[in-house]
């Protein structure tokens, strides 16, 4: 398809949106979060949960969701990009043959998209006689790869997380399979 022809679809789509499903769009690609867009297009709390799901399940606000986030940026294969590369991230990089951390090593630097935090801690005590003892800690964090696998898995719709359950509790966790099986864990 070529790119005016797309600017017409997704100009179509945009026209045909109510004002609450314009406000939702806006609302959505501000902070990502379907009940909390929901809330901010005038639905109530309490429906804001399943009116943000059936809300994404629109064609037409999709379409303009993934056109204005395309321009906002980041692309989805980009994003997708990046949540593979967290997916697979490891310290082993970052490790010396002695187990430190060394983030200056030319194998680091190639790998620090993974590295989430990075804390590097100099502690200096004073001891009997002036003696002076200098303790370093080395801090490193990487993305979850278990949480980029999982978003990963969403978009290539391999299941899909059920309305409500980013409510739940983190270690209760409910996925629809495409074959409508519900999966709790």
């Amino acid at each position: 398809m070529e790119s005016t022809d797309i600017l017409t679809e997704v100009k179509a789509a945009w026209d045909r949106l109510n004002r609450r499903q314009k406000a939702f769009v806006a609302a959505y690609c501000r902070h990502g979060n379907q009940t909390r867009a929901a809330i901010e297009a005038g639905y109530t709390a309490d429906s804001a949960s399943n009116q943000g799901y059936r809300m994404m399940r629109n064609e037409d606000v999709k379409l303009v969701i993934s056109d204005l986030m395309e321009k906002m940026g980041m692309s989805v294969g980009e994003a997708i990009g990046r949540m593979a590369v967290w997916a697979r991230g490891s310290l082993d990089p970052f490790l010396t043959e002695s187990g430190d951390i060394d983030i200056n090593s030319d194998q680091a630097r190639e790998n620090l998209t993974v590295v989430k935090k990075y804390k590097k801690r100099r502690t200096v005590t004073t001891g009997p006689n002036d003696f002076e003892s200098v303790t370093e800690t080395v801090e490193i964090e990487l993305y979850d790869a278990k949480d980029a696998v999982d978003k990963v898995l969403q978009l290539h719709g391999r299941y899909k997380q059920l309305p409500g359950d980013a409510n739940q509790p983190k270690q209760i966790q409910s996925y629809k399979m495409p074959d409508g099986t519900v999966i709790t864990f």
